[in-house]
């Protein structure tokens, strides 16, 4: 009996989480279509955000940031839905910023060169991918990502790739920091529900305490969730969450 009655009590309490969830969504799904409602730069807004691509609170999160930091230098580690958005920035928005795009899946960049348009302002990296074990478990990052990025520096770092799904998910970013981060920056990363995608999200945090670099954070909350490090001079962005 008394394991029956666990077993309910999960059902139900997974249930509520993921009402909550869905609820999260659908508000950030009317905010997100508020906010770009006759957007002057994201003139093409065929999104599809479904399974594990983009979700609204990621898409409105990241126009809210385009549209008024309008950062400079852009890093943008996974190709996909948010790609749609980040490419229309440089070609309709900030014609003097740059964007650079990871992605290891040849075949998926040319799928979505059919789908896109690019500038000399935009480029796609096609690094192969390492696999590293940590605590007996496969990870997965970008091979020698560094040798892409040179020393340039990023005020907006976008952490969606390459696979999660690990217990230490994407650790790309920690090997950039500080040479490819800009003093002035954002990052955002994707996923952080998920164990591996939190446990970077706590390492990002570690190195840049060791750094002496100041921040603030936010996490956004819908069917998946994304977390917000800002240096102390964004901290007055305001959205949602």
């Amino acid at each position: 009996m008394i394991k029956f009655l666990k077993k309910r009590y999960n059902m139900v309490m997974d249930y509520i989480k993921n009402s909550q969830k869905l609820e999260n969504e659908l508000l950030y799904a009317h905010i997100f279509e508020s906010t770009i409602r006759g957007s002057v730069w994201l003139k093409e807004n065929s999104f599809s955000f479904t399974g594990g691509a983009c979700n609204y609170s990621f898409a409105y999160i990241l126009y809210r940031i385009l549209e008024t930091e309008k950062p400079l230098n852009i890093l943008e580690m996974g190709l996909g839905q948010t790609s749609k958005i980040t490419t229309q920035y440089i070609l309709n928005k900030n014609e003097n910023a740059s964007l650079d795009i990871v992605e290891h899946d040849k075949k998926w960049i040319e799928i979505f060169k059919e789908n896109i348009k690019l500038n000399d302002g935009i480029k796609i990296h096609n690094p192969s991918l390492e696999v590293f074990e940590f605590q007996n478990v496969k990870n997965y990052k970008y091979e020698n990502l560094k040798q892409h990025l040179g020393n340039k520096k990023y005020n907006l770092i976008i952490i969606d790739g390459p696979y999660g799904g690990g217990n230490f998910s994407r650790s790309d970013i920690l090997d950039i920091i500080p040479e490819n981060l800009d003093d002035d920056f954002i990052i955002i990363l994707d996923d952080v529900e998920r164990a591996g995608e939190f446990y970077l999200m706590n390492r990002i945090f570690e190195k840049l305490d060791s750094l002496s670099i100041e921040y603030e954070h936010k996490t956004l909350k819908g069917t998946k969730s994304q977390a917000v490090i800002m240096c102390k001079a964004r901290k007055y962005v305001k959205f949602y969450c």
